[in-house]
């Protein structure tokens, strides 16, 4: 609940790879008005993940320097060179 909405909210910048100060204040917006449960709830579906089917037509775009899903552990991707976690405000063009 309120702990893991402070914790995001204390390593957003880092985590999110954010750049600017509206990124910043952007990103901080988005986590305050995040739904408690639905961050739980959000948190405890990526940690018991048990999928081992990927979809013939699935495009995942992910950014090499994802610190929320390091690209090591993440495979059938297109790479987006430099691009952290917070790539879909950043890098959206």
């Amino acid at each position: 609940g309120p702990a893991l909405k402070w914790l995001n909210a204390a390593t957003a910048d880092t985590s999110f790879d954010t750049r600017s100060t509206a990124e910043t204040e952007l990103l901080g917006q988005i986590i305050a008005d995040t739904d408690a449960d639905f961050l739980h709830w959000a948190v405890h579906q990526v940690i018991t993940w048990q999928n081992d089917w990927v979809p013939p037509r699935l495009l995942h775009v992910h950014g090499t320097d994802d610190r929320i899903f390091p690209s090591e552990h993440i495979s059938h991707a297109v790479w987006l060179e430099c691009a952290g976690h917070f790539m879909i405000v950043l890098r959206a063009a």
